[in-house]
């Protein structure tokens, strides 16, 4: 009663109501605490079986914001990793294939979280995109839906038709001269533009020039050379109006995205300054990347070029049975991605490299006779490719791969319906002490034969930057390659030092955190 008497002199009799009813929501709807259910369970000795809805995390989760409200002050990831890590280790799990590989989720900390209902087909923040890409290309492009069937054959028949030609290694060979010819001009580009002490500022912007010089298509999408068939003189010494418009537009996009998708869904009920943001960068890049698409296409046209710098343009304008308009949006979606994707990575290497400069003399030592770069030297060169990937694994651009179940499953004792995400947080992994020892230390010689500082079999399954299975990225060869070719042309050339630590923001990709600053001293 005497708890009763407070309420009443605390709250009005509407607060009162409106308590009451949300105390009822929790306790007799799904987004009840975990521990009401338990109560019940052991009240009625009830065995329920285990749903999404069990699956142990943050709690309660709203309608509408779902657990996001949680997260609107600053939050630590890795302690809420620590707090649910063990409940979400899915350590007997065989997934499909089409997933990812049962050993990845064997060996990783995976969390499970609701993104749709069973009856609907993608996540809402993805049909909103889908909706803006619509509006602003008048079709749908490759890395959303159509007619809700993204995941399914119009997905699958759109990546078969624009895609083919980057997944060969023949194609990969063939651009390989002309990769060269755009490595040596970044490294004059360097030369040029050091100061007294040797020192490049802002190096991420002519990081994002030799993306949109030389990129890729897929999870880290496509650049000017590759799917244009052409360079566009993104690396003179000026950077030009057309090059900064297009990098700030993706670069925008990219934060506008970041913030619907894990800020508070509030652009479900009005268009909020993030969606604008979307709505006004899809546009921006659109105009840009389309201008460059009609004119590679006209002059295309008119040369039916079909040497190999040509034969991916050649082979998406020729793709039959799409529209002109689905072809133009899937070469826009594979320029705009690869901007972020590939300058980050590469920032991220000669960070690591400048930062270990034991490492740093024995790539040099490897690379240094290598006076010709081919794609036969380049997979001889063990200890190149073991620093790529220990970059990787330590800050990739992508911390997390997602996939949407197409059929139910059971999944560590819950029942998972198709329709629900499965998150694997392959950052969080790669840092566990399960699964690499010293797992915070930047060590490449990890990745060689016979290292022992790997402590689990398939700890390979773990570094996928481009994820894995039917949605891995189809130009994982090329920028793979691009970022060994460029870094062995750098340790050749220069000495690679950075002054104090490289912080780190989230801008849907993971990316550095300011001006990045190196000092590139010559060897010779």
């Amino acid at each position: 009663m005497r708890m009763l008497e407070m309420l009443r002199y605390t709250f009005g009799p509407l607060e009162i109501l409106a308590l009451v009813l949300f105390t009822l929501l929790l306790t007799f709807t799904d987004y009840r605490p975990s521990w009401v259910l338990k109560h019940f369970k052991g009240v009625f000795g009830q065995s329920k079986q285990k749903t999404v809805k069990d699956v142990p995390g943050p709690k309660p989760a709203l309608p509408i914001f779902g657990t996001t409200w949680l997260f609107t002050l600053r939050y630590n990831i890795v302690k809420l990793h620590e707090a649910y890590a063990a409940q979400h280790t899915l350590s007997k799990t065989k997934l499909p294939s089409t997933i990812t590989p049962e050993p990845a989720l064997r060996e990783q900390q995976c969390s499970l979280y609701l993104a749709v209902s069973p009856s609907s087909p993608l996540p809402a923040y993805v049909r909103m995109l889908t909706t803006v890409k619509h509006h602003i290309t008048g079709t749908q492009a490759l890395t959303v839906t159509h007619k809700g069937k993204a995941l399914g054959e119009k997905w699958q028949e759109l990546r078969s038709v624009l895609t083919p030609e980057l997944t060969s290694a023949k194609t990969i060979l063939q651009f390989l001269p002309e990769l060269h010819q755009v490595t040596e001009d970044f490294t004059s580009l360097l030369r040029g533009l050091r100061d007294g002490g040797n020192t490049v500022h802002n190096f991420e912007l002519l990081a994002n020039k030799i993306s949109l010089e030389i990129s890729d298509s897929g999870q880290f999408t496509g650049i000017c050379v590759l799917v244009l068939g052409r360079r566009l003189g993104f690396l003179d010494k000026d950077l030009g109006t057309l090059a900064s418009r297009l990098a700030r537009a993706v670069k925008e996009h990219f934060i506008a995205s970041r913030d619907t998708y894990y800020g508070l869904p509030l652009w479900k009920l009005y268009q909020t300054d993030a969606y604008k943001r979307i709505v006004q960068s899809e546009e921006e890049y659109y105009d840009i990347i389309s201008e460059l698409v009609e004119v590679a296409m006209t002059e295309e046209m008119e040369t039916c070029a079909m040497d190999g710098i040509q034969s991916v343009f050649t082979s998406i304008l020729r793709a039959p049975g799409l529209d002109v308009r689905e072809k133009k949006a899937g070469i826009i979606d594979f320029i705009a991605a690869g901007i972020q994707g590939l300058s980050n990575s590469l920032m991220f290497l000669l960070y690591f490299l400048a930062k270990h400069p034991d490492s740093q003399q024995r790539l040099f030592e490897e690379v240094q006779n290598m006076y010709q770069i081919t794609g036969d030297s380049l997979k001889e060169a063990q200890y190149l490719h073991a620093c790529v990937k220990e970059s990787y694994r330590l800050l990739p651009a992508a911390i997390a791969i997602a996939r949407t179940l197409e059929t139910d499953m059971e999944l560590s004792g819950h029942n998972i319906p198709a329709g629900t995400s499965v998150v694997c947080h392959t950052w969080l992994a790669c840092k566990d002490e399960t699964n690499f020892s010293r797992p915070d230390e930047f060590y490449p010689e990890r990745w060689l034969p016979g290292s022992d500082r790997k402590s689990t079999q398939n700890s390979q399954f773990l570094v996928i930057p481009y994820g894995c299975g039917r949605r891995m990225c189809p130009g994982k060869r090329f920028v793979d390659q691009e970022l060994h070719l460029i870094l062995a042309k750098i340790v050749q050339e220069f000495e690679v030092k950075f002054d104090g630590e490289m912080g780190l923001q989230f801008e849907f990709f993971l990316a550095p955190g300011g001006p990045v600053n190196f000092t590139f001293i010559d060897r010779h």
